[in-house]
């Protein structure tokens, strides 16, 4: 009599949560603000989960990166992991993404999650977090320098007109910090 002992128990995922930080009671997070002044942001992944045997392996997966190339999948933070608790870090980066708030196409990223054991066992459905990704300009714009390089068509009318077609050209060549809007005044 042969007999075959088969593990057929898949893991059990007990949580699966998005957080600021690395830390358990770090706050939870559903979207993310990419902005020109602070142009990355860290999420933690944190996973809690265990199987008759033992866990084999954890994965975390982004849909904008697998489906379009979009950012990079989670990475476990190994020196994290305590008995059943897994940790994985994305930062989201503000070079990645078009702007546009959570609603504009490609700024929601869906990360699965699949836990497997020794004997490839999964646990289903796969878990799933999504987060809305914001891209926003609040930086001012700001003048680096003026430079007149030609005025043309003046005339001399009654009226002291610059003429049916005047031509100026602006250009940019230093850096000139100012905090006042920049005045340009012509004397004819």
């Amino acid at each position: 009599l042969d007999v075959n002992k088969i593990d057929d128990e898949a893991p059990v995922v007990h949580s699966f949560t998005a957080r600021e930080g690395s830390a358990t009671n770090s706050a939870e997070v559903t979207s993310v603000s990419l902005t020109t002044t602070a142009k990355t942001k860290d999420v933690y992944f944190h996973i809690n989960a265990t199987d008759n045997r033992g866990v084999d392996s954890v994965g975390l997966v982004s849909n904008l990166f697998i489906s379009n190339g979009l950012g990079e999948n989670p990475v476990e933070q190994e020196d994290l992991r305590s008995g059943n608790d897994y940790v994985f870090k994305k930062t989201y980066k503000y070079d990645d993404y078009t702007f546009g708030d959570v609603t504009a196409p490609n700024h929601t990223d869906v990360l699965t999650l699949t836990v497997k054991d020794a004997a490839n066992n999964s646990h289903l459905p796969l878990p799933q977090i999504s987060i809305g990704i914001s891209k926003i300009d609040n930086e001012d714009p700001e003048i680096v320098s003026i430079a007149l390089e030609s005025f043309t068509n003046l005339t001399d009318d009654a009226n002291n007109d610059l003429g049916t077609s005047p031509k100026i050209k602006l250009t940019s060549s230093q850096h000139i910090s100012t905090n006042n809007s920049p005045e340009l005044t012509f004397l004819v």
